[in-house]
């Protein structure tokens, strides 16, 4: 019996990336993600066994200017993406 995975097209981007992915995508070093991160300057990271990234987000934070994880506008673009805005 195939898995469902079997049937997922081989070039699939993948919706999560680990930190090396993540650096790569923003074009800076591994080390230096991490120091981001440590720092809250990226979106924050999700952990399933290890850290990881929603690329989708990763790429609504470059849109919007790669704020600070706790910057009230990032804040709203990450409600208004998870349509959880009260307008």
């Amino acid at each position: 019996m195939k898995r469902t995975s079997d049937k997922l097209p081989i070039d699939l981007p993948p919706l999560l990336v680990d930190a090396k992915a993540a650096a790569r995508l923003c074009a800076c070093g591994v080390s230096h993600w991490y120091s981001l991160d440590t720092t809250g300057a990226i979106p924050q990271a999700v952990v399933l066994g290890k850290r990881l990234w929603a690329r989708e987000i990763l790429e609504l934070w470059a849109r919007a200017g790669c704020p600070r994880r706790d910057d009230p506008r990032w804040i709203a673009a990450l409600a208004k993406m998870r349509g959880s805005v009260d307008d």
